[in-house]
């Protein structure tokens, strides 16, 4: 078999397959694998600008790759696991699954073909999209890089590809430019993440970049690069992900208090008003989500001391200590050390997560194709006695499991009440015109 007749063309994986899953009537799932990047002339690049491995900027060219799309029929699978549980967790890389029939080899590794000239193979980019048929909407799902693809060859059956994928941020964690001479004093938190981006040869039209509320310590770049972007965020009190478009987004301080999709109601989840019906959900009351000592410092700084002794008497004493944040001064730290205790000190009741299985609703269908990070959801729950037990949260995570069984979406998500801390008072340490009107002393 040659070279040609490995890369991939449109058609190459269409064939007879059975009964597609049920809901395909309410969704149309489209994965699609970039099998090569179209450089000036027309000609196919191997990679981008460069191989796979080069020193930037040759890692990521900033050029759309040929999508070809997967043929329905053959896709067995998808899994898609993205965000974190609560609110003063830091983002992880977020990774997707997916099987694929493969019966003519299309997919998998071929001893003929140098490893370097297979169309499908670890390093090229995949994307998932999903069409709601019942109002046409279309939805990013999910964008990313794959990492490993893994073929099963079963005796007297269709062969099959098992891809693993990570998304940009992952990516990002294998750079590591070693120690050098410090840089970056007193830039901006989002001066910084560009910084990053820009030493990563991260193309600047894959970024969203809120403005930072802090100054940032110099850095020597002697973390990896998703290491000092999350440190990064840390220290703002902010975040740092890849969003579903693989983007490297970076949200200031108070983008979960400030943001629309964070404030206002963006459906009601169970009860006789709900949008999307709940499958189940599990209310927990657990002393691991209870912090009343509060120990902060930025590195080379001084370690302040945060306490809540109402606390501590009800549910004994819980630490909370970290030392390394790279914000420029000690009233920034405070800041955080301040937010950390007021939304920690408290046990109450809370949802962790809740799943949603959408049955034949079009509103389910797109809250599922639709919801991300920090989306606010209002979830009831009626009772026997007649009450309506009501939560208020605000999304953190999502994963997805499809399969021809079903989908099922699973939300973890953390309380409104956790994001209502007392810090940045009017006279406080970012002044009257720069804090949060809501806030209290």
């Amino acid at each position: 078999m040659t070279i040609l007749d490995r890369r991939l063309t449109p058609g190459a994986l269409l064939i007879e397959g059975g009964a597609p899953p049920w809901w395909t009537q309410h969704v149309d799932l489209v994965l699609e694998l970039g099998v090569s990047v179209q450089q000036a002339g027309g000609s196919v690049g191997v990679w981008g600008t460069g191989q796979w491995d080069n020193t930037p900027p040759d890692i990521w060219s900033g050029l759309e790759p040929d999508w070809l799309e997967v043929d329905p029929c053959n896709l067995l699978d998808v899994g898609l696991d993205r965000g974190r549980d609560r609110w003063t967790d830091r983002f992880g890389a977020s990774s997707a699954s997916f099987s694929v029939q493969d019966p003519d080899g299309n997919l998998s590794w071929d001893a003929d073909d140098a490893d370097d000239q297979l169309a499908v193979r670890p390093g090229r980019e995949v994307r998932l999209t999903a069409t709601v048929l019942g109002d046409g909407s279309t939805h990013a799902m999910w964008r990313g890089w794959i990492e490993t693809i893994d073929d099963d060859f079963t005796p007297a059956a269709v062969p099959v590809a098992k891809f693993t994928a990570q998304d940009g941020y992952a990516q990002l964690a294998h750079i590591n430019f070693g120690e050098g001479p410090i840089v970056g004093t007193g830039e901006s938190s989002d001066e910084r993440i560009h910084r990053l981006l820009d030493l990563a040869g991260w193309p600047a039209d894959r970024r969203d970049i809120d403005l930072g509320a802090i100054t940032v310590q110099g850095t020597n770049l002697a973390r990896a690069v998703a290491d000092d972007l999350g440190i990064t965020a840390d220290s703002e009190g902010g975040a740092v992900f890849s969003d579903r478009e693989d983007r490297i987004a970076f949200r200031a301080r108070d983008w979960l208090r400030t943001d629309p999709r964070a404030t206002e109601l963006q459906a009601t989840i169970g009860g006789p008003l709900q949008d999307v019906c709940a499958a189940s959900f599990v209310a927990t009351r657990s002393a691991g989500d209870i912090v009343n000592d509060v120990q902060v410092a930025r590195a080379g700084g001084t370690m302040q001391r945060f306490i809540d002794n109402t606390s501590i008497a009800l549910y004994n004493h819980r630490t909370y200590s970290r030392s390394d944040y790279v914000c420029e001064d000690d009233e920034q730290v405070a800041v955080l050390g301040t937010r950390i205790l007021k939304s920690r000190a408290g046990g109450h009741v809370r949802l962790p997560s809740l799943r949603i299985t959408p049955t034949d609703n079009p509103v389910e269908w797109r809250f599922v194709c639709e919801v991300d990070y920090g989306w606010r959801v209002e979830v009831h729950y009626p009772t026997l006695d007649g009450t309506d037990w009501v939560r208020t949260v605000i999304v953190q995570g999502i994963a997805h499991d499809i399969s021809p069984d079903g989908w099922e979406t699973v939300l973890r998500v953390d309380d409104v009440s956790a994001l209502i801390f007392a810090a940045d008072v009017w006279d406080g340490p970012r002044g009257w015109d720069l804090a949060t009107w809501s806030e209290v002393a």
